[in-house]
Formats: C-alpha cells, sequence, structure tokens
C-alpha cells in the first residue's frame, strides 16, 4: 500500500481563505496530545507509575516517521473507590492507552490536593494517565456469556459472576456456588454441598449416608489421623 502524506495541504484549497484556515488548524492540531495507544517500557507497581512509549509515529512534511519520545513517571488507571482497588502487575511489553490531561497536573500528583497548574502546558502526555488495556489478546473461557469475568489471558484461570452464580476457574477444577450450594469439580469428579446434605458423583455421603451388610457394635472408631 502506498504511502499517504498527511502533512501537505489540500491543493484543492490552498488558494481558499477557508483552505488556508483548515490548513493552520490542522498543524495546530498536530502539536496538541490527546490519547494514542502506547506500550509500557518500565512499571513501578508500588508508585503505581509507568514509563511508556506511544506507538503512533510522527511524520515529518517529508513523509518521514519519526517515534515519539517516551514518557516517564505515567501514572496508571488503578479502578477503585470505598477503600478498594484493583491493580495489574504490568510489565515491561504490556499494552494501553497514554492520554493527556487538560493542564499540568504535576503539583496535583505531589500532594494529591487541589491544586494550579505549574506551568501553561496544555494537552501535552508529560500530564498523562495510562491506562492497561489488553487489546483483545486474551482467550475468553466457556460460559462467558452473560457473566462479568475476571481471568488470566490464557483463560486457564477464570472468575466468573453472574446474575444468580460465582464460579472460579483453574485449570480442570471449578467452584460454583449459587442459592442452591456449592459445588466443586475436579476433572470429572463432583462433590455437591447443599442444605439436605452432601453428595459425591451423585451419592448422599452427609448424614444421611449408610453402608449395608454390616452389624453395629457399640465402640467408636479412633479419630482420624
Amino acid at each position: 500500500m502506498a504511502d499517504t502524506n498527511l502533512t501537505d495541504a489540500d491543493p484543492g484549497q490552498s488558494a481558499t481563505l477557508a483552505g488556508v484556515i483548515e490548513y493552520v488548524f490542522k498543524k495546530m492540531l498536530q502539536g496538541i496530545d490527546g490519547q494514542l495507544p502506547a506500550e509500557i517500557i518500565s512499571y513501578d507497581r508500588k508508585t503505581n507509575r509507568a514509563t511508556v512509549r506511544p506507538l503512533i509515529t510522527r511524520i515529518t512534511t517529508t513523509g518521514e516517521r519519526v517515534e515519539r519520545a517516551t514518557v516517564a513517571s505515567v501514572p496508571v488507571l488503578a479502578l477503585g473507590g470505598g477503600d478498594f482497588g484493583i491493580t495489574f502487575p504490568l510489565k515491561a511489553g504490556d499494552r494501553g492507552w497514554i492520554e493527556a490531561s487538560d493542564r499540568d497536573i504535576s503539583l496535583f500528583l505531589q500532594g494529591n490536593e487541589i491544586s494550579r497548574p505549574n506551568t501553561l502546558r496544555l494537552h501535552n502526555f508529560a500530564d498523562g494517565r495510562f491506562i492497561p488495556d489488553l487489546m483483545a489478546d486474551y482467550d475468553l473461557p466457556d460460559g462467558h456469556d452473560g457473566a462479568l469475568v475476571i481471568q488470566h489471558k490464557s483463560g486457564e484461570s477464570a472468575l466468573l459472576l453472574c446474575e444468580k452464580s460465582l464460579e472460579l476457574r483453574i485449570g480442570d477444577v471449578s467452584v460454583t456456588a449459587t442459592a442452591d450450594g456449592i459445588t466443586l469439580m475436579v476433572g470429572g469428579a463432583s462433590l455437591v454441598l447443599t442444605a439436605s446434605g452432601l453428595t459425591h458423583n451423585g451419592k448422599n455421603i452427609g448424614s444421611t449416608h449408610t453402608h449395608p451388610g454390616v452389624e453395629r457394635g457399640g465402640s467408636s472408631t479412633d479419630q482420624p489421623e
């Protein structure tokens, strides 16, 4: 596919006032940061700051590509509220989005309270935030339809929250909780606990479980070891 020159003015508009104004606005917008896909270079989970590299290059007036500079000490999105939070073990190569704040936020990041802009900087990735995103690089577990899913990208471990059930999966082991009880599956074996008793592979092993062909005695068994 042929390269497209994104920097020249439209020749059909170059002789009109509207064309000149459009070109000026485009040049102005080229200097404003908004949001771009980015890649983690390094990450400190304790401070929740990352150094990231934007993945969309700049283009010179001659059509040459120029990589954008890395951005250091970018706050990473940590979903949270009400004294609870969710963070991720990010590593080099993980991807997401860097978005620019409207104003300089450096003083706010130092004190975490209402602050004035420290400079006149506007819409710049130096005042950015990194939002982690798997970019669809994951395998959904079976039965995910209608469920909130928290999972490893491989799908080998997952938590599935539905309207009336909660399921935890790790490989071929799963634990499912519903209003009726709890089911533990290990391979093809099942253990089900309900208000009426405990069953293993469909056989009751709770308080009503008996063994035929034996005589009752007056002694008790030893304690389990």
